[in-house]
């Protein structure tokens, strides 16, 4: 403020209206820099930055927005005099971070350009949306299963999981995510798309029911499950496959009569009540033969669970000892050594039988050609 005092001869000042000048300003004092900024677990957002030296600094000002390119708004309610500044946001939001600016004035509302802009993460609290288990069927392949994957984008994992109804250990039976697809067992079966995927699960046993669930995982851990549900599968009563079926021809101790061992290997154990062979001899029709549990008996004992009376894996046999009567050569004519009828062909198949009324298909056929006359 400015203003002239004159006096007179009698020394009586007299002062001129008052005028305001000043010196003209109007460089802004210098943009805020190294700018840091954080969001802790309760909310709490803070941002600091190098002091300013400018004699007429009057503050700093922070502004925040959800993304670069939005808006900014103002979250200093004055000018903040201290390099620092803290404030509480939310974090029950999807917007994953908080973009952070600052800028400087001083006394003459002179405002510095904006800082670099500071990105702060805020921490997840929030679990993905559960995927959908929306198919879930017994068929004569398995069990068929779909899904629709969690729409979440912070999603890194999803996995389908089984268990027995009422068990408590769920298994994986596929895992996929941005680490690629493991499906130990699975991967002739299962289709993935981008936004879900179908199963069968072959594996699944007939005797029980099982529990089905689908999980999503996100990249700070959190997960989120499909609705569990509930199916038995399907008993179309085929059971395990004979293989390694063979035939060979011996004689049992004592005895001059020749006979015809079989031996199989089969591993579906479960329930498993005996074989039926089948056999034909020469060109006659196949036909159920005799019935063994290829362990010296007849059938095996229905044993549901416990170890008392399990069967122990390994290989089956058989032992054909009713091969025919050879012919009887009356007329003289037979060359030296016997007819060439004894000579007789014998086929063999074999199938398991479970207590439940489930079977395996018939074996591959053996064939053995064995000379039954008398030794």
């Amino acid at each position: 403020m400015y203003r002239i005092n004159s006096y007179d001869k009698a020394l009586v000042d007299i002062f001129s209206p008052a005028e305001f000048f000043q010196l003209s300003d109007e460089d802004p004092p210098g943009i805020p820099q190294n700018v840091q900024c954080s969001v802790s677990d309760d909310g709490t957002v803070s941002v600091s930055w190098d002091t300013l030296t400018e004699p007429d600094l009057l503050g700093y000002a922070v502004f925040a927005g959800n993304s670069e390119d939005a808006p900014f708004l103002q979250v200093t309610t004055d000018h903040e005099e201290e390099p620092n500044f803290s404030y509480i946001t939310t974090l029950e939001t999807l917007t994953e971070n908080i973009y952070l600016k600052v800028r400087s004035s001083d006394t003459r509302h002179n405002y510095s350009e904006f800082s670099t802009v500071c990105i702060a993460a805020r921490p997840d609290i929030i679990p993905p949306a559960g995927p959908v288990l929306y198919r879930l069927d017994p068929t004569n392949f398995g069990l068929h299963i779909e899904w629709i994957a969690s729409p979440s984008t912070d999603v890194i994992v999803h996995k389908i999981q089984r268990k027995r109804e009422g068990g408590l250990q769920w298994s994986t039976l596929v895992e996929y995510g941005i680490n690629g697809t493991i499906a130990t067992g699975y991967e002739n079966h299962l289709k993935i798309g981008e936004n879900g995927g179908n199963l069968y699960d072959t594996i699944a046993s007939h005797l029980y029911a099982y529990d089905f669930r689908v999980l999503a995982e996100d990249d700070a851990g959190h997960v989120t499950s499909s609705e569990i549900r509930t199916v038995t599968p399907y008993d179309s009563g085929l059971r395990g496959t004979i293989t390694n079926l063979q035939a060979y021809e011996g004689a049992p101790v004592g005895f001059s009569d020749p006979f015809i061992g079989l031996t199989w290997d089969y591993d579906d154990l479960e329930g498993l009540h005996n074989f039926l062979i089948y056999r034909s001899v020469d060109n006659s029709p196949m036909q159920a033969y005799a019935t063994t549990n290829g362990r010296g008996g007849i059938n095996f004992f229905n044993v549901i669970s416990g170890e008392m009376g399990k069967i122990i894996p390994g290989q089956f046999g058989w032992e054909d000892l009713e091969l025919g009567v050879p012919n009887v050569d009356t007329g003289g004519g037979a060359q030296q050594g016997g007819s060439t009828t004894d000579i007789r062909k014998y086929t063999y198949r074999v199938m398991a039988r479970h207590f439940d009324g489930g079977f395996s298909p018939l074996s591959a056929a053996v064939v053995i050609s064995v000379d039954i006359r008398r030794q």
